[in-house]
Formats: structure tokens, C-alpha cells, sequence
């Protein structure tokens, strides 16, 4: 672990974030550190601003290092689809996910009568419509609930 050197830590402080870093529990963490009960609890630990920035650090370092290539070879890997694994509905979404994340994004939708105008500069009637529209908009992706069973709702009971 290489922090900057403005971030000093004794020993069971670096081997508290290495756990936390790794996946560990903060409690176990906390213990496996080597911090005795009568230490306090992980709490304490975790409040220390050198500890959460140290915990920061390196968790950014570990997805930036290691996560983040993997993501990548995996998109590589759906995208490709030499083993005709994947549906084209994946393949689909690995892509739109590639994109996004490259900085190529859809144009923003507008709405008649609001574009280029923010609302503080709309006209009550403007403002009016926009809200009918949204409304309407939600009223369309709502979806009706069924009602359960008699044996399902016994079974909540």
C-alpha cells in the first residue's frame, strides 16, 4: 500500500484499510488489524479522517487498477461474441454501455414548448403544460397491480 506521504498511518491503521480494501467486514477488519477490544470499536477507526482518506485511496486504486480493466475486458468480451454466447439483446446493452461510458450519449429529448428555457423562465401556462405532459408521461409507465390470492395474502398474514 502507497499512500501519498501526507497521509501517515501506523501499522494496525494500514492493516485496518488493507481489510476494508479487501472486502472484509469493518469489524473483522478491526480485528484481524490487531485493535484489542479495549482499543474501542472499528467506528472509531473508521472516523479517523487520515483512515478514510487512506480507505479512499485505495479503493480508488483498486478499481481504477483492477476492477476497471476487467469491466472492460468483459464488455470486450460480450461485445465480441466469438463463442456465441451472448444474446443480441446483451450484446445490445454491453454496447449502449461502452458507449455511455465513452462519452457518446443519446441527445437529450425535448419538450415542446420548453426548449432552451429553464423553468424559472416559463409561463405559469408553460409550466402548467410541462406538468400535465410529465404526468401523463408517469401514467403511461405505470403498471397496474394485481391482487393477490387468497393463499398469497394468508401467507403475508
Amino acid at each position: 500500500m502507497r499512500l501519498p506521504a501526507t497521509i501517515r498511518l501506523n501499522d494496525r491503521q494500514r492493516a485496518f484499510v488493507r481489510g476494508i480494501v479487501m472486502g472484509l467486514p469493518p469489524k473483522l477488519a478491526h480485528k484481524k488489524a490487531g485493535y484489542a477490544e479495549s482499543d474501542g470499536n472499528y467506528n472509531q477507526v473508521l472516523a479517523v479522517p487520515v483512515v478514510q482518506a487512506a480507505i479512499e485511496i485505495e479503493l480508488r486504486r483498486e478499481l481504477h487498477g483492477k476492477i476497471a480493466p476487467l469491466a472492460l475486458a468483459t464488455l470486450y468480451e460480450i461485445l465480441r461474441n466469438r463463442d456465441k454466447k451472448y444474446s443480441e439483446r446483451i450484446r445490445l446493452d454491453a454496447a449502449k454501455i461502452a458507449l455511455d461510458r465513452a462519452g457518446f450519449v443519446p441527445p437529450k429529448q425535448s419538450t415542446p414548448g420548453s426548449e432552451d428555457k429553464a423553468p424559472e423562465a416559463m409561463s405559469t401556462a408553460e409550466l402548467q403544460a410541462l406538468v400535465d405532459k410529465l404526468t401523463h408521461e408517469l401514467g403511461d409507465r405505470a403498471k397496474p397491480i394485481e391482487p393477490a390470492e387468497d393463499a398469497q395474502l394468508a401467507d403475508l398474514l
